[in-house]
């Protein structure tokens, strides 16, 4: 069994809060971080709604994009991570995000399950991973049972084990 500490975006685009947390995780036991790396325009339209914060009434978007930071964010994050022992998962939303998350070589690559019926991007993601084996977490949270069976058929190398896991 492995422990996952969720921190997505609570860092805020700050690189010492981001090590903060996953120091904070590691002394917690985590075994592993995770993140979620997010460009706006993958998520949602720029015309979508409004969102009220502490600071005011905000058009959605807006917040979407104040969660982006740069890849050599999440590089420096991940090597961070190792440093202390903790491995690093992180969670695309769409094209963009998972090209450059594969670049930097993440241990686990987690799709949420609003994105399970995506199946562009999942069929991206097998593209990427069947011939390193890289290992992938499917989140299932939100899904009904033909969302979970799509998602399983773009990945042509997975395979259920006998215990009822799934390894792709």
């Amino acid at each position: 069994m492995k422990i996952v500490a969720e921190i997505g975006t609570s860092h805020q685009g700050s690189m010492d809060k981001a090590k903060a947390l996953v120091e904070c995780a590691r002394k917690c036991g985590a075994d592993i971080v995770k993140f979620q790396w997010v460009y706006a325009d993958e998520i949602l339209h720029p015309k979508t709604g409004f969102v009220q914060l502490p600071t005011g009434r905000i058009p959605l978007y807006e917040r979407f994009k104040q969660l982006e930071v740069a890849p050599d964010f999440f590089f420096e994050i991940k090597n961070f991570c190792h440093e202390i022992g903790i491995e690093f998962m992180c969670t695309p939303f769409g094209p963009k995000s998972l090209s450059e998350l594969y670049k930097i070589d993440p241990d686990y690559i987690k799709i949420a399950s609003p994105e399970l019926n995506y199946v562009q991007l999942l069929s991206q993601l097998n593209d990427l991973v069947k011939f390193d084996n890289k290992p992938v977490v499917l989140s299932t949270g939100v899904s009904k049972l033909s969302d979970i069976e799509t998602a399983l058929e773009c990945f042509e190398h997975s395979k259920i084990k006998s215990d009822g896991k799934l390894t792709l």
